[in-house]
């Protein structure tokens, strides 16, 4: 592998991100009113019964979200086993500016991400709106360049990516488009063969695009869908 982090980086180990889970079933509201009545003496005041409020009736609770800081497209932070990745400058994908998002770390060396951040069109040119599939493909097609090499630097033996799917989306009225791309190679790494990359390309102001990048092993395909709401789900903040 080279020495640029990537999809599968030879790094050490990072702390890992607990998903916090658990609520009370029920919240039990006293009314502490005391009243005294003068024809009642204090300890004969009956105090009032427990209203009681079920969980289905409590509003849900906002989840807590990952923000991109320089286009503040947000989208839901993952529970375990993801964990942040890292923001150190050795860490940051070239093609992304500000690389923001979450890992699985399969072992020592290879790593599942999902991050986002602006194109950065010194690196892949954005085609614009119209032409959204076109950038996905490039996207995708300088990941696997930059980082899914041999030790050596040489492409992963049998390296290949099946046709892409894709379909429309939006985020807060802005088009976007999910590719997905069923990736292969010949040696098992960390006991895989495959992956399923998706990137989305979201049109910001016809000039710029924010971009979402998905690498998820086979062996973590309980993944996908959690991944796929936490996208579905994203927003750009005032």
């Amino acid at each position: 592998m080279t020495t640029e982090p990537k999809q599968r980086f030879a790094g050490a180990a990072l702390p890992w991100i607990t998903g916090i889970a658990g609520a009370a079933a029920v919240m039990v509201i006293w009314f502490g009113v005391t009243v005294y009545d003068a024809g009642r003496p204090p300890g004969e005041i009956v105090a009032p019964e427990p209203t009681v409020i079920a969980e289905s009736d409590a509003p849900p609770a906002e989840p807590e979200l990952m923000l991109h800081p320089g286009t503040r497209c947000a989208w839901p932070r993952l529970g375990a086993p993801w964990q942040d990745y890292p923001t150190a400058e050795e860490w940051q994908r070239r093609e992304l500016h500000n690389t923001v998002g979450q890992m699985i770390a399969i072992d020592d060396e290879w790593i599942a991400p999902f991050v986002g951040g602006q194109l950065n069109e010194d690196v892949v040119a954005y085609k614009g709106p119209g032409k959204l599939r076109a950038t996905a493909d490039a996207v995708q097609k300088y990941s696997l360049e930059t980082y899914y090499n041999d030790d050596d630097g040489s492409d992963m033996d049998g390296l290949k990516t099946g046709k892409g799917v894709y379909r429309p989306f939006d985020v807060d009225g802005r088009g976007g488009l999910i590719a997905e791309y069923r990736v292969t190679w010949k040696k098992a790494m960390a006991g895989d063969k495959g992956e399923v990359q998706i990137v989305a390309v979201v049109d910001i102001d016809g000039e710029r695009a924010m971009v979402f990048h998905l690498a998820l092993p086979d062996s973590q395909s309980d993944q996908y869908l959690p991944v796929m709401d936490a996208l579905l789900d994203a927003r750009f903040l005032e």
